[in-house]
């Protein structure tokens, strides 16, 4: 009789783990559909800096197909947006050091989140002005396990801001022709 309830209970455990390995599977193929369904760039890295999500807005926005870059590690994936010598946000959330913060003094840091905004000249062989933000992922014991960073290109804004700008000094200078022409035509008498 013992051996028949060992081997029940054994049974009762295979199904029990096999029931939450599926429940696991369905859960990281949701977290996947959400990943990809969101509308800015977004990677996802491991610990060791492996890229182990890459949605399809990430693919338009470097021309760089999931498939190719699943898996990548050595952080190939930053150089897409800033060349060999530049650093991703994912990055630093697990690896940050006080002479990359030095180095990124346009990088905030909000607790385990980064946030920065940089124009990047490689990225589809054209400049962009890109802002991104980064946070870390923990484990259910607390550990970081990865990170994940979305992407957005802000050009557009960038350029509407800057053309803005221009539109306000030119006014000030019109401005200050006028009067200058309105003083110069003034009776000297007055």
């Amino acid at each position: 009789m013992n051996f028949s309830i060992g081997l029940a209970q054994q049974a009762a455990v295979a199904i029990e783990n096999a029931r939450l390995f599926e429940t696991a599977q369905e859960t990281r193929r949701r977290m996947a559909d959400i990943i990809d369904f969101l509308p800015d760039a977004t990677l996802v890295v491991d610990r060791e800096g492996k890229v182990i999500a890459w949605n399809r807005a990430i693919e338009v926005m470097t021309g760089v197909k999931a498939a190719d870059m699943l898996g990548k590690g050595n952080y190939e994936y930053s150089c897409l947006f800033m060349g060999s010598a530049g650093q991703s946000l994912s990055i630093w959330c697990c690896f940050s050091t006080k002479e990359m913060e030095k180095k990124y003094s346009n990088v905030k840091r909000y607790g385990d989140t980064l946030e920065g905004e940089a124009v990047v000249p490689l990225l589809r062989g054209e400049s962009a002005y890109l802002y991104a933000t980064a946070s870390v992922l923990r484990n259910s014991k607390g550990e970081v396990v990865g990170a994940i960073e979305t992407i957005r290109d802000i050009s557009d804004r960038k350029k509407a801001e800057q053309e803005l700008h221009q539109a306000k000094v030119d006014a000030e200078e019109a401005r200050q022709q006028a009067e200058a022409a309105n003083q110069a035509r003034a009776p000297s008498w007055l």
